[in-house]
């Protein structure tokens, strides 16, 4: 998932909005145990994909129906 992750942070998407190399530093220094940036982590995560599902997909009913599984 980690890496899932590190590629979900570091696209044009999440450029638009974050400091992407401080995303990267963020996630590793969880995966390393140095800080629990979970909230952090996961609020931008969750906001790149409402940001997928509803502005850059063509498909937003595949997608709701694989976010619902």
């Amino acid at each position: 998932m980690i890496t899932l992750l590190t590629i979900g942070f570091t696209k044009k998407s999440a450029e638009q909005f974050f400091d992407t190399a401080y995303l990267s530093r963020l996630l590793e220094e969880h995966r390393r145990g140095k800080a629990d940036n979970s909230r952090k982590l996961w609020t931008v995560y969750t906001f790149l994909t409402w940001y997928k599902v509803f502005f850059l997909s063509e498909n937003r009913e595949e997608e709701m129906s694989e976010l619902a599984l």
